[in-house]
């Protein structure tokens, strides 16, 4: 038998003019003042206080919590995802529970709770060591790259995606009745734009080569051969480099053993373009046969930076690696839709926000035959000479002008 529940009834206690409301909830009796003095006014608000009880999906927002309900989620997504992708989302789902709570009913989940955790987490350092607040831990050495650091807003705009798809799946459920848009959050997200430049790839390959030896040098070939991820590269094998007749044509392929999105388990067709890339890797790389193609490199992102700053150019990492080959690919005039294909992205949408940059000269490089040179003649016009870029920045031209 399921204890006793009785709606909110009013009653006045006799040293308050204040009416308060009572019920008995599973067996337990509450008492709530409603802050009014006039009767119709607690009325309305007790009448308010049972319908809610009375809404079952009300009801199930106050027993459902935070935590459980992020379970759920991670459970449903974590057939169709990566287990890295799994593990960072499991990361995120860490700090809604710990800040918000584990045990919060999601009923309690309001948009002026979900601001105060928006405040807290823009006010957290990224480094244990700052983040525990604590003097004596002042001494202790940092982590270089985080100390001093603040969660930045794009980490808790993933934080605050997370949050909007469990209460997605809850409202779905019958567990939450609200809004899960209130856990939207516009995060000032600014894509990368570094690539290498050839000349650039090449001292940044003579560097690591240099310094690291010549099975880091190979393994950084082979991003910009391929365009691989980091796992994807991990994983890479001998025997997943293969000859093909296509045509009457002779075509190499590699295999890239991807798993973050449907399409990342491809075949990247080598073009002329990354094909010398590809060939000292396979050239210098340690592993042969069913061995994995390179060692493990837990540095790598330091030591690829290093080696940049060794050189006196902007820092890159390995999606800079795959940004530089994607853009090469658009500035030999490669078709888009190829270029995200050989990238593993399911659509043209990443690579025309982050990865497909071009700049002036690429761009009227694919532009030639629609040029147009203003005559000598006109007021104004630039001078144009066998020795000087036959192009015009129309933006630069514009602002001179004006000025």
């Amino acid at each position: 038998m399921l204890p006793r529940t009785t709606p909110w009834r009013l009653f006045r206690r006799a040293d308050s003019p204040v009416w308060w409301a009572r019920r008995t909830y599973r067996g337990l009796k509450e008492r709530a003042s409603t802050g009014f003095v006039r009767k119709t006014d607690a009325e309305r608000l007790v009448d308010r206080w049972n319908r809610q009880a009375a809404d079952p999906v009300h009801a199930a927002s106050q027993t459902t919590t935070l935590g459980q309900a992020v379970g759920r989620w991670l459970a449903e997504i974590s057939p169709r995802i990566s287990a890295a992708t799994l593990e960072a989302y499991t990361t995120k789902a860490g700090q809604l529970n710990r800040v918000l709570g584990v045990k919060t009913p999601l009923g309690e989940i309001t948009a002026q709770r979900i601001d105060g955790y928006v405040d807290e987490r823009k006010t957290t350092y990224t480094c244990p060591v700052h983040r525990s607040n604590d003097p004596e831990r002042r001494r202790e050495p940092c982590l270089p790259r985080s100390c001093a650091k603040r969660v930045t807003d794009s980490t808790i705009h993933k934080e605050m995606q997370v949050l909007q798809w469990t209460l997605t799946l809850a409202k779905r459920r019958g567990e939450y009745g609200g809004d899960p848009s209130i856990a939207s959050h516009s995060a000032k997200y600014i894509p990368r734009q570094r690539w290498l430049k050839v000349d650039e790839a090449e001292a940044l390959y003579a560097r690591i080569r240099e310094r690291f030896g010549e099975d880091r040098a190979a393994h950084f070939a082979f991003f910009l051969g391929t365009g691989s991820r980091l796992s994807e590269a991990r994983r890479a094998r001998s025997t997943d480099v293969q000859t093909r007749n296509v045509n009457d044509a002779c075509v190499t392929v590699v295999h890239l053993h991807g798993t973050k999105t449907r399409k990342a388990n491809r075949v990247v067709i080598v073009t002329t373009v990354v094909g010398p890339w590809l060939e000292r890797a396979l050239e210098h790389a340690p592993g042969q046969g069913s061995d994995p193609l390179f060692h493990s490199w837990p540095n790598l992102q330091r030591d690829i930076r290093g080696a940049c700053a060794d050189l006196g150019i902007p820092a890159a990492g390995p999606n800079d690696l795959r940004r530089t080959f994607a853009s090469w690919h658009l500035h030999a005039g490669v078709e888009r839709s190829l270029v995200a294909a050989m990238l593993g992205h399911t659509s043209t949408a990443m690579l025309d926000r982050v990865y497909g940059v071009h700049t002036v000269d690429t761009r009227a490089a694919l532009m030639t035959e629609f040029l147009w040179h203003a005559p000598a003649s006109t007021p104004g016009a630039p001078s144009v000479t066998k020795a000087s870029a036959s192009v015009i920045d129309l933006d630069a031209e514009r602002h001179r002008r004006r000025g």
